[in-house]
């Protein structure tokens, strides 16, 4: 059934006096404002599931970032190796095959001393700064590691003050 609506609007002039008069009935304003209040809930609806998807959403984004945090973590040894193993061949000058066959040596004497293998690759720099015959680099750094470690000392400061006994 629908409903009728009276409106009276009455304009003034700033004497007091009423200069005119309206009158206006609107059929259905009831339908009007049930179709209003039923097309608010639904965009209620939808902004609550917006909502619901934008946690969603920000959960997910920092369950990656936080993945991203561990695999950082696990790659970051291997990064730091890596770049150690640059700087000593920025003194060794190996390529290739050669320089390869350094890295596998310096990761093998980690595997028999408990120091990193960055920490043994900067050895490695030490070792060939401090003018260390070639054919004696690791050798010379695996007895360097294993005083450090029997030592409780730095590596580098090992390297360099057994090379500086032995000049």
């Amino acid at each position: 059934m629908a409903q009728s609506v009276d409106f009276e609007i009455r304009l003034k002039a700033p004497d007091g006096s009423i200069l005119r008069n309206l009158r206006m009935e609107v059929d259905g304003l009831g339908d009007l404002l049930k179709g209003v209040t039923r097309r608010s809930e639904e965009a209620g609806a939808g902004l609550r599931k917006m909502a619901a998807t934008s946690v969603l959403i920000d959960t997910s984004v920092r369950a990656v970032e936080n993945l991203k945090g561990v695999v950082s973590g696990l790659v970051a040894p291997f990064a730091s190796f890596e770049q150690a193993m640059a700087k000593a061949n920025t003194m060794a000058n190996k390529s290739g095959e050669e320089f390869k066959a350094l890295e596998r040596q310096i990761k093998s004497l980690g595997n028999e001393i408990p120091l990193l293998r960055d920490e043994i690759a900067g050895g490695l720099y030490q070792v060939i700064s401090n003018g260390v015959p070639e054919d004696n680099w690791i050798d010379y750094l695996k007895k360097s590691t294993k005083a450090a470690v029997g030592g409780v000392a730095d590596l580098g400061q090992t390297v360099t003050v057994t090379a500086t006994l032995i000049k």
